[in-house]
């Protein structure tokens, strides 16, 4: 039992070893259509070969690769955060944005451009930078984004009433 759980502590080291943190930032968070921006909006960094959808990610049906979420940093807001990537490899990740403190209440959200990034063989820190929203050059990853309204439930499920109705009626007369 003891080589077992010195294996397993060996494995863990060459896997924790083979990881470079990855710092990822958006910077001069915009206002929705119809929401002030605030402290507390999710904000989610999907890998590249995630789809997004919303009714996915509400359900947890697709995983972000990091979470976070809105802080004051003076008069704008951003978030920051942090995940771990294989040394030397390049991936892709894109972010999406929120704008409540939960995906259930968001009433618009917002997808970056992908941006990637390639760590370092010797696992050195790795910025993944998805620029300031307020920019207008390339380096604002959301300059090509607009605000997208979350599809409410109850409109699908008033068409399927209706829907039902109209059958119905016809089949009556």
């Amino acid at each position: 039992m003891k080589k077992l759980s010195l294996l397993v502590a060996a494995v863990f080291c060459a896997i924790i070893a083979n990881a470079a943190t990855v710092n990822w930032s958006i910077n001069a968070i915009q206002s929705s259509p119809t929401t002030a921006v605030g402290a507390g909006w999710v904000v989610q960094v999907f890998s590249s070969s995630v789809e997004f959808d919303y009714e996915a990610a509400l359900d947890g049906s697709i995983s972000a690769w990091q979470t976070g979420s809105t802080i004051a940093a003076g008069a704008t807001f951003r978030v920051i955060g942090s995940g771990t990537q294989d040394n030397g490899t390049t991936a892709g990740y894109y972010a999406v944005i929120y704008d409540a403190t939960s995906i259930a209440d968001a009433k618009h959200y917002i997808v970056s451009d992908v941006v990637n990034v390639t760590t370092a063989t010797g696992g050195a820190s790795t910025s993944l930078p998805f620029g300031a929203m307020s920019a207008t050059t390339t380096a604002n990853k959301f300059l090509n984004s607009e605000w997208q309204a979350v599809p409410e439930p109850t409109t699908g499920l008033l068409l399927l009433i209706g829907i039902a109705g109209l059958a119905l009626r016809r089949k009556q007369a």
